[in-house]
């Protein structure tokens, strides 16, 4: 009996050590599969880390063609167009005043003009009246 009781235990320690080496294979290959895939993903994640930073890169570079734009668009207006927009305004405002004078001339024209009809009118109205007595 005791022979029997050694060789179960003998066959359950080797079964044991079995199922124990199966176990560690698996595990191992598991092991290996996880690794495999946290490279894979960490070759991932640093592509989209590059990915992302080449990106910004990139939106720095617009930003800072878009400043200089801006800036040179500033420049421009600063210097070529608001000048110009002061020198229409003042032709504006002296055309303004050049035309109130002129109105003022004609206003004053017109005055003259109907002071003359009404001078004229009296001196052919007295000339008729000189002619008709005579």
């Amino acid at each position: 009996m005791e022979k029997k009781i050694l060789e179960l235990l003998t066959s359950f320690q080797s079964e044991f050590r079995q199922e124990v080496k199966g176990i560690r294979s698996e595990l191992i290959d598991f092991k290996k599969e996880v690794n495999d895939e946290f490279k894979s993903f960490r070759t991932e994640l640093t592509d989209f880390k590059q990915d992302v930073n080449n990106e910004f890169k990139s939106i720095r570079h617009e930003i800072k063609d878009v400043k200089n734009d801006l800036k040179r668009i500033d420049i421009k207006i600063e210097n070529d167009i608001c000048p110009k927009i002061d020198s229409l305004f003042d032709g504006y405002k002296q055309n303004t005043e050049t035309l109130d004078r002129l109105e003022n001339k004609v206003d004053n024209l017109s005055e003259k003009v109907e002071k003359h009809e009404v001078e004229i009118r009296v001196i052919k109205n007295n000339n008729i009246k000189a002619i008709k007595s005579i």
